[in-house]
């Protein structure tokens, strides 16, 4: 019998913080405060756990960002086929 690779234990802990923590960046639009309580960890520990795991909460926001303007560009040609 081998060892499988993908069974690693820090590895997967790893992966499941990651998620864990992105999650809660998502539903809070990267607003860090809000993601800690939402984790129920001070803000402090999900700073140290974004730093340990190489996470940028920004990125978070400029998603955002992002989909509300491509929201508004469909919505612009949306209007601009109306006839009216």
């Amino acid at each position: 019998m081998g060892i499988d690779d993908d069974m690693n234990y820090f590895e997967r802990i790893r992966e499941f913080e990651s998620r864990l923590v992105c999650e809660a960046l998502a539903r809070t639009q990267g607003h860090q405060r809000r993601a800690a309580q939402l984790l129920g960890l001070p803000t402090t520990t999900l700073s140290s756990l974004l730093q340990r795991l190489g996470i940028n909460a920004r990125s978070f926001k400029e998603r955002r960002e992002r989909i509300s303007l491509q929201t508004f560009e469909r919505l612009h040609l949306w209007k601009s086929d109306r006839v009216f």
